[in-house]
Protein backbone atom coordinates (compact mmCIF):
# COMPACT_ATOMS: atom_id res chain seq x y z
CA UNK A 1 0.00 0.00 0.00
CA UNK A 2 1.25 3.09 -0.69
CA UNK A 3 1.80 6.53 1.55
CA UNK A 4 -1.26 8.07 -0.49
CA UNK A 5 -3.67 4.57 -0.14
CA UNK A 6 -2.73 4.61 3.46
CA UNK A 7 -3.86 7.92 4.01
CA UNK A 8 -6.82 7.61 2.06
CA UNK A 9 -7.89 4.50 3.81
CA UNK A 10 -7.06 6.65 7.21
CA UNK A 11 -9.50 9.05 6.59
CA UNK A 12 -12.36 6.71 4.88
CA UNK A 13 -12.11 4.73 7.71
CA UNK A 14 -12.58 7.65 10.01
CA UNK A 15 -16.09 8.51 8.16
CA UNK A 16 -16.91 4.79 8.76
CA UNK A 17 -15.75 5.01 12.30
CA UNK A 18 -18.54 8.17 12.33
CA UNK A 19 -21.93 5.63 11.32
CA UNK A 20 -23.81 5.55 14.06
CA UNK A 21 -26.82 2.31 14.59
CA UNK A 22 -29.20 3.87 12.32
CA UNK A 23 -27.17 4.29 9.48
CA UNK A 24 -25.36 1.13 10.34
CA UNK A 25 -29.22 -0.21 10.05
CA UNK A 26 -29.19 0.29 5.90
CA UNK A 27 -31.63 2.91 5.62
CA UNK A 28 -35.67 2.82 5.72
CA UNK A 29 -35.67 -0.60 3.19
CA UNK A 30 -35.32 -4.38 3.83
CA UNK A 31 -33.12 -5.19 7.06
CA UNK A 32 -30.33 -7.34 6.48
CA UNK A 33 -30.90 -8.52 3.44
CA UNK A 34 -28.59 -6.10 1.33
CA UNK A 35 -25.39 -4.74 2.14
CA UNK A 36 -25.83 -1.84 5.36
CA UNK A 37 -25.39 1.98 5.02
CA UNK A 38 -22.37 0.96 6.73
CA UNK A 39 -20.37 0.18 3.45
CA UNK A 40 -21.47 3.60 1.68
CA UNK A 41 -18.27 5.72 2.64
CA UNK A 42 -16.31 3.82 0.09
CA UNK A 43 -18.46 3.77 -2.66
CA UNK A 44 -19.54 7.18 -1.80
CA UNK A 45 -16.28 9.05 -2.00
CA UNK A 46 -14.58 6.36 -4.84
CA UNK A 47 -14.41 9.35 -7.28
CA UNK A 48 -13.11 11.86 -4.90
CA UNK A 49 -9.12 12.46 -4.81
CA UNK A 50 -7.08 11.59 -1.67
CA UNK A 51 -6.05 15.31 -1.90
CA UNK A 52 -9.45 16.25 -2.00
CA UNK A 53 -10.37 13.78 1.09
CA UNK A 54 -6.98 15.08 3.11
CA UNK A 55 -8.21 18.74 2.99
CA UNK A 56 -11.52 17.93 4.63
CA UNK A 57 -11.90 16.71 8.36
CA UNK A 58 -14.16 14.04 8.96
CA UNK A 59 -16.97 15.99 10.34
CA UNK A 60 -17.24 17.62 7.02
CA UNK A 61 -17.59 14.68 5.36
CA UNK A 62 -19.70 12.60 7.48
CA UNK A 63 -22.02 15.49 7.47
CA UNK A 64 -21.95 15.52 3.83
CA UNK A 65 -22.60 11.95 3.30
CA UNK A 66 -25.83 11.40 5.90
CA UNK A 67 -27.20 14.17 4.94
CA UNK A 68 -26.91 13.46 1.69
CA UNK A 69 -28.40 9.87 2.26
CA UNK A 70 -31.27 11.06 4.44
CA UNK A 71 -31.90 13.19 1.52
CA UNK A 72 -32.73 10.32 -0.86
CA UNK A 73 -33.85 7.81 1.63
CA UNK A 74 -37.31 8.29 0.43
CA UNK A 75 -37.95 8.66 -3.30
CA UNK A 76 -40.28 7.59 -6.24
CA UNK A 77 -39.37 6.67 -9.33
CA UNK A 78 -38.68 9.22 -11.70
CA UNK A 79 -38.56 11.98 -9.23
CA UNK A 80 -35.16 13.95 -9.23
CA UNK A 81 -34.53 15.32 -5.46
CA UNK A 82 -32.77 18.71 -5.24
CA UNK A 83 -31.77 21.16 -2.18
CA UNK A 84 -29.44 23.54 -1.74
CA UNK A 85 -28.32 25.08 1.10
CA UNK A 86 -25.27 26.46 3.30
CA UNK A 87 -24.63 23.61 5.90
CA UNK A 88 -24.99 25.14 9.76
CA UNK A 89 -24.63 22.99 13.08
CA UNK A 90 -27.45 24.02 14.60
CA UNK A 91 -29.97 23.69 11.83
CA UNK A 92 -28.40 20.92 9.88
CA UNK A 93 -26.40 19.09 12.25
CA UNK A 94 -23.10 19.86 10.42
CA UNK A 95 -20.77 22.54 9.40
CA UNK A 96 -19.08 23.80 6.18
CA UNK A 97 -17.23 26.70 4.94
CA UNK A 98 -19.39 25.88 1.47
CA UNK A 99 -22.50 25.89 0.49
CA UNK A 100 -23.81 22.57 -0.91
CA UNK A 101 -25.81 21.44 -3.89
CA UNK A 102 -27.24 17.68 -3.39
CA UNK A 103 -29.41 16.00 -6.02
CA UNK A 104 -30.33 12.10 -5.54
CA UNK A 105 -31.78 11.14 -9.66
CA UNK A 106 -32.23 8.49 -11.65
CA UNK A 107 -28.46 7.66 -13.16
CA UNK A 108 -28.49 8.81 -16.81
CA UNK A 109 -25.57 10.01 -19.24
CA UNK A 110 -24.45 13.87 -18.97
CA UNK A 111 -25.95 14.58 -15.69
CA UNK A 112 -22.65 16.20 -13.83
CA UNK A 113 -21.89 18.54 -16.92
CA UNK A 114 -25.44 19.62 -17.41
CA UNK A 115 -25.68 20.48 -13.76
CA UNK A 116 -22.59 21.91 -13.59
CA UNK A 117 -23.42 24.09 -16.16
CA UNK A 118 -27.00 25.06 -14.74
CA UNK A 119 -24.84 26.04 -11.40
CA UNK A 120 -21.99 28.50 -13.19
CA UNK A 121 -25.74 29.68 -14.96
CA UNK A 122 -26.56 30.70 -11.35
CA UNK A 123 -23.34 32.62 -10.83
CA UNK A 124 -21.72 30.15 -8.19
CA UNK A 125 -18.15 28.46 -8.06
CA UNK A 126 -17.70 24.75 -7.73
CA UNK A 127 -15.24 23.49 -5.50
CA UNK A 128 -15.90 20.22 -5.77
CA UNK A 129 -17.92 17.32 -7.31
CA UNK A 130 -18.68 14.22 -5.62
CA UNK A 131 -20.71 11.56 -7.84
CA UNK A 132 -21.32 8.09 -7.04
CA UNK A 133 -23.73 5.81 -8.92
CA UNK A 134 -25.05 3.71 -6.08
CA UNK A 135 -27.50 0.62 -6.46
CA UNK A 136 -31.00 1.24 -4.60
CA UNK A 137 -33.42 -0.89 -3.86
CA UNK A 138 -36.85 0.82 -3.02
CA UNK A 139 -39.94 -0.36 -1.96
CA UNK A 140 -43.55 0.60 -2.89
CA UNK A 141 -43.47 3.62 -1.26
CA UNK A 142 -39.96 4.65 -2.64
CA UNK A 143 -37.89 4.14 0.52
CA UNK A 144 -34.26 3.34 0.20
CA UNK A 145 -32.11 0.76 1.14
CA UNK A 146 -28.75 0.78 -0.13
CA UNK A 147 -27.22 -2.50 -2.46
CA UNK A 148 -25.26 -3.59 -5.05
CA UNK A 149 -25.26 -4.20 -9.06
CA UNK A 150 -25.79 -7.92 -8.14
CA UNK A 151 -29.60 -7.42 -6.33
CA UNK A 152 -31.87 -7.92 -9.51
CA UNK A 153 -34.61 -5.22 -8.02
CA UNK A 154 -31.98 -2.44 -6.99
CA UNK A 155 -31.45 0.22 -9.88
CA UNK A 156 -28.66 2.96 -10.52
CA UNK A 157 -29.12 6.04 -8.83
CA UNK A 158 -26.62 9.47 -9.48
CA UNK A 159 -25.89 10.81 -5.52
CA UNK A 160 -24.84 14.71 -7.18
CA UNK A 161 -22.91 16.02 -4.15
CA UNK A 162 -21.20 19.90 -5.35
CA UNK A 163 -19.31 22.12 -2.77
CA UNK A 164 -19.48 25.53 -4.18
CA UNK A 165 -18.31 28.82 -3.08
CA UNK A 166 -20.25 29.62 0.26
CA UNK A 167 -23.11 32.20 0.04
CA UNK A 168 -26.06 33.38 2.74
CA UNK A 169 -28.15 34.83 -0.09
CA UNK A 170 -31.24 32.21 0.37
CA UNK A 171 -32.42 33.78 -2.75
CA UNK A 172 -29.39 32.56 -4.74
CA UNK A 173 -29.86 28.89 -3.51
CA UNK A 174 -33.16 28.74 -4.38
CA UNK A 175 -33.13 29.91 -7.99
CA UNK A 176 -29.86 27.49 -8.44
CA UNK A 177 -32.54 24.57 -7.34
CA UNK A 178 -34.91 25.49 -10.32
CA UNK A 179 -32.71 25.86 -12.46
CA UNK A 180 -30.78 22.76 -11.48
CA UNK A 181 -34.85 20.75 -11.86
CA UNK A 182 -35.24 22.11 -14.91
CA UNK A 183 -31.87 20.91 -16.74
CA UNK A 184 -32.49 17.61 -14.77
CA UNK A 185 -36.03 17.43 -16.49
CA UNK A 186 -34.02 18.71 -19.27
CA UNK A 187 -31.51 15.48 -19.28
CA UNK A 188 -34.06 12.75 -18.73
CA UNK A 189 -36.28 13.79 -21.37
CA UNK A 190 -33.34 13.74 -24.08
CA UNK A 191 -32.05 11.20 -22.74
CA UNK A 192 -35.23 9.03 -22.41
CA UNK A 193 -36.34 9.72 -26.17
CA UNK A 194 -32.85 9.31 -27.31
CA UNK A 195 -33.49 6.22 -29.64
CA UNK A 196 -37.06 8.18 -30.85
CA UNK A 197 -34.91 11.11 -31.52
CA UNK A 198 -32.61 9.08 -33.74
CA UNK A 199 -34.91 6.96 -35.33
CA UNK A 200 -36.86 10.41 -36.43
CA UNK A 201 -33.52 12.07 -37.59
CA UNK A 202 -33.41 8.59 -40.15
CA UNK A 203 -37.35 9.45 -40.98
CA UNK A 204 -36.59 12.96 -41.49
CA UNK A 205 -33.32 11.87 -44.10
CA UNK A 206 -35.78 9.76 -46.34
CA UNK A 207 -38.73 12.38 -46.05
CA UNK A 208 -35.86 15.08 -47.45
CA UNK A 209 -35.21 12.27 -50.37
CA UNK A 210 -38.65 12.28 -51.18
CA UNK A 211 -39.25 16.32 -51.41
CA UNK A 212 -40.58 17.64 -55.06
CA UNK A 213 -38.18 19.20 -57.41
CA UNK A 214 -39.45 22.63 -56.82
CA UNK A 215 -38.63 22.76 -52.96
CA UNK A 216 -35.00 21.80 -53.53
CA UNK A 217 -32.86 20.56 -56.38
CA UNK A 218 -31.61 16.56 -56.32
CA UNK A 219 -28.21 17.79 -55.24
CA UNK A 220 -29.26 19.59 -52.35
CA UNK A 221 -31.52 16.97 -51.19
CA UNK A 222 -28.91 14.19 -51.21
CA UNK A 223 -26.16 16.58 -49.08
CA UNK A 224 -28.92 17.07 -46.11
CA UNK A 225 -30.52 13.86 -46.40
CA UNK A 226 -26.30 12.65 -46.13
CA UNK A 227 -25.75 14.98 -42.99
CA UNK A 228 -29.06 13.45 -41.48
CA UNK A 229 -28.11 9.88 -41.49
CA UNK A 230 -24.66 11.01 -40.07
CA UNK A 231 -26.20 12.48 -37.49
CA UNK A 232 -28.24 9.94 -36.21
CA UNK A 233 -25.23 7.57 -36.65
CA UNK A 234 -24.03 8.37 -33.05
CA UNK A 235 -21.95 11.96 -34.48
CA UNK A 236 -24.61 14.25 -32.79
CA UNK A 237 -26.18 14.89 -29.22
CA UNK A 238 -30.00 15.25 -30.47
CA UNK A 239 -31.86 16.85 -27.61
CA UNK A 240 -35.45 17.46 -29.09
CA UNK A 241 -37.30 17.53 -31.93
CA UNK A 242 -40.94 18.74 -33.11
CA UNK A 243 -42.98 19.21 -36.03
CA UNK A 244 -43.84 22.81 -37.25
CA UNK A 245 -46.36 23.62 -39.58
CA UNK A 246 -47.36 27.33 -41.25
CA UNK A 247 -50.03 29.14 -39.57
CA UNK A 248 -51.57 32.86 -39.46
CA UNK A 249 -49.18 34.06 -36.76
CA UNK A 250 -46.44 32.16 -38.46
CA UNK A 251 -45.13 28.91 -37.34
CA UNK A 252 -47.04 26.45 -35.33
CA UNK A 253 -46.19 23.85 -33.35
CA UNK A 254 -47.70 20.35 -33.88
CA UNK A 255 -49.47 19.36 -30.74
CA UNK A 256 -47.89 15.71 -29.68
CA UNK A 257 -45.04 15.55 -32.05
CA UNK A 258 -42.37 16.43 -29.71
CA UNK A 259 -39.73 14.58 -28.65
CA UNK A 260 -37.01 15.10 -25.82
CA UNK A 261 -36.66 18.82 -24.25
CA UNK A 262 -39.45 19.75 -27.03
CA UNK A 263 -42.11 16.99 -25.12
CA UNK A 264 -45.42 19.17 -25.25
CA UNK A 265 -44.85 18.92 -21.61
CA UNK A 266 -41.66 20.40 -20.98
CA UNK A 267 -40.51 24.03 -19.87
CA UNK A 268 -37.98 25.07 -22.82
CA UNK A 269 -34.94 26.43 -21.49
CA UNK A 270 -32.81 27.91 -24.38
CA UNK A 271 -30.46 30.38 -23.11
CA UNK A 272 -29.27 31.68 -26.20
CA UNK A 273 -32.12 34.41 -26.73
CA UNK A 274 -35.24 35.08 -24.32
CA UNK A 275 -37.08 35.81 -27.51
CA UNK A 276 -36.24 31.78 -29.13
CA UNK A 277 -37.83 31.05 -32.33
CA UNK A 278 -38.70 27.88 -33.68
CA UNK A 279 -38.25 28.94 -36.73
CA UNK A 280 -34.31 29.32 -36.56
CA UNK A 281 -33.85 25.98 -35.23
CA UNK A 282 -33.18 23.41 -37.94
Amino acid sequence: MTDGDQARAIVIEGVEARCGPSERAGGAGNGGEVPSIATLPRKYFAGVSTQDLRSRDTDQLFGALRSHWRFGLTRNSGQSLVRAFSPDAGRNGWDAPVSVLQIVTDDAPFLVDSVAMATRRVGLGIELVVHPVLWVRRDGNGAATLSDSSDSLAHPESFIHLELERTSDDATLRVLEREVQMTLANVHAGVDDWQLLRARTTELAVEVLTQPPDVADAQDRAEAAALLDWMADNHFTILGAADFVTGPDGLERVSGSGLGVMRDSMNLAFRASDDWDPAAVV
